[in-house]
C-alpha cells in the first residue's frame, strides 16, 4: 500500500511540474516573439542609422550581418556541370568557379547582447 500511495504522490508532483513547465514555456514563446518583433526594429534603424554597436547601461548591442553560401546539392552540381562544362576537360579550372557563383547566398541579420563582466570585490 505504501508503494501505491509514494507512486500517486509521485505521479501528482510529476503532472504538476509538468503544468509549471508548460506554462513556463508559453511564457518563454510570448517574450521571444516579443523580442523578434524588437529585434526587427532594431535592426533596421541600426542599418538606417549605421550604427554597428549601441552601448547601453549593462553591456552592447551589436548589429551582425552573417552571409552564408547554400550547400551544393546533387541536382544543382549536375545542371551547372551540364550548361557549361559540355564534357570539355579543359575547362575544368573555370568550372568550380562557375559552380561557386550558382550557390544561393543568404544574409542574416541579428541583433546580440554583450553583458559586462561583474568584478567580485
Amino acid at each position: 500500500m505504501e508503494t501505491q500511495e509514494q507512486l500517486e504522490v509521485c505521479i501528482k508532483q510529476w503532472n504538476k511540474l509538468d503544468n509549471e513547465i508548460n506554462k513556463l514555456k508559453a511564457f518563454i514563446a510570448e517574450k521571444k516573439a516579443l523580442q523578434r518583433s524588437l529585434t526587427d526594429n532594431l535592426i533596421e534603424t541600426m542599418k538606417t542609422n549605421e550604427f554597428n554597436k549601441v552601448n547601453t547601461n549593462d553591456g552592447t548591442l551589436r548589429f551582425k550581418r552573417v552571409t552564408n553560401r547554400a550547400p551544393i546539392g546533387k541536382k544543382q552540381l549536375k545542371a551547372a556541370l551540364l550548361s557549361f562544362y559540355d564534357n570539355n576537360e579543359e575547362r575544368a579550372a573555370k568550372v568550380s568557379q562557375f559552380i561557386l557563383d550558382q550557390q544561393k547566398v543568404t544574409v542574416t541579420e541579428t541583433i546580440d547582447r554583450r553583458i559586462k563582466a561583474t568584478r567580485a570585490t
